[in-house]
C-alpha cells in the first residue's frame, strides 16, 4: 500500500513557502539578520540543566549557584539541580541564565561559556564566589573570565574544574590546639577569614594538616599566628604560610 501524498495547488504552495520565508523553491533562504535577535539571549555551550531556587532569596540573573545535590523531580518529572547560595566553601558551580529567578520557581542553568556577575573591574585568572551571588578575584574557583559585556557588572568567562585560585592574606583567630612541647608538636587551630570580612572561610582549623601546605617542625612550641597566605586548591581552602614563630629556648 503507498503512502498517501499531499497535492498543492501552484498558488497554495506559494502561500507556504511564503509563510516559510522560502524564496526559489528549496535552494535558497533568506540569511539571519544579527540585528533582528535578542542581543541579551542566552549565553553557552552546552545543554542547559534545569535547577529549583530553594533559598528564600531571589537569585539575579547570571548569578553563580553552589551545586549541592540533585533529585527526581515529580512536578518537572525530570532530574533537577539543588542549589544554594555561594558561602565561601568549595563546591561545584553553575550560572544562572538571563532571568530572575523567585523562591520555588524553576530555571535554567549553564556550564561552559557563560555570563555571570561581578562587582569590580575583570583581572587575568580564575575567579570564584565568597557568600555572594557575584565572583570575585580570591573567591573558591568557578570561572576563568575573559572579559566585560557591555553591562560593566557582567563578565563573560568559561567555567572550569576546581583547581587553584590566587593567594590571598587571612586573618588566623586561635581557637583551639596546644602550642606544642619537647615531646609534642603544636596543634594551634584557628577559625580562618579574610582579612576585612567577617565570613569564616573554615572554622577550628589546624594549619600543620592537609589540605593545608603549612608545616611546622615535629616537636617543639610555637608562639600563636594571627595572619597567613593562603589559596583554594581543588576546591580546597589552604594555608601555607602563616606567622607562628618557634619558641626558641635552652634544651
Amino acid at each position: 500500500m503507498s503512502e498517501p501524498i499531499a497535492v498543492f495547488s501552484v498558488e497554495t504552495a506559494k502561500l507556504i513557502l511564503e509563510k516559510l520565508n522560502i524564496g526559489g523553491g528549496f535552494k535558497s533562504q533568506d540569511p539571519i539578520n544579527p540585528r533582528r535577535l535578542n542581543k541579551d539571549s542566552e549565553f553557552h555551550d552546552s545543554v542547559a540543566l534545569v535547577y529549583r531556587n530553594d533559598t528564600a532569596e531571589t537569585i539575579p540573573p547570571y548569578a553563580c549557584l553552589r551545586v549541592i545535590g540533585s533529585e527526581f523531580d515529580k512536578e518537572m518529572n525530570n532530574d533537577v539541580v539543588l542549589v544554594d547560595k555561594p558561602n565561601g566553601t568549595d563546591s561545584s558551580f553553575v550560572f544562572n541564565g538571563m532571568y530572575d529567578v523567585k523562591s520555588g520557581q524553576f530555571a535554567n542553568c549553564y556550564t561552559g561559556n557563560v555570563r555571570c556577575r561581578v562587582q569590580e573591574a575583570i583581572a587575568e585568572g580564575v575567579w570564584g564566589p565568597k557568600s555572594d551571588w557575584h565572583v570575585e578575584p580570591n573567591g573558591t574557583p568557578a570561572i576563568r573570565l575573559y572579559g566585560l559585556s557591555e553591562d560593566s557588572e557582567i563578565a563573560i568567562g568559561q567555567t572550569t574544574e576546581v583547581g587553584s585560585s590566587d593567594v590571598f592574606v587571612v586573618e588566623l583567630q586561635h581557637v583551639g590546639g596546644d602550642d606544642g612541647t619537647a615531646l609534642q608538636q603544636c596543634s594551634y587551630t584557628y577559625d580562618i577569614t579574610i582579612v576585612g570580612e567577617d565570613t569564616i572561610l573554615k572554622a577550628g582549623d589546624n594549619i600543620g594538616l592537609n589540605p593545608n601546605k603549612y608545616r611546622r617542625m615535629n616537636l617543639g612550641a610555637y608562639t600563636k599566628a594571627t595572619h597567613g597566605l593562603a589559596c583554594y586548591l581543588n576546591g580546597e581552602l589552604s594555608v601555607f604560610t602563616s606567622n607562628e614563630t618557634p619558641i626558641a629556648g635552652t634544651c
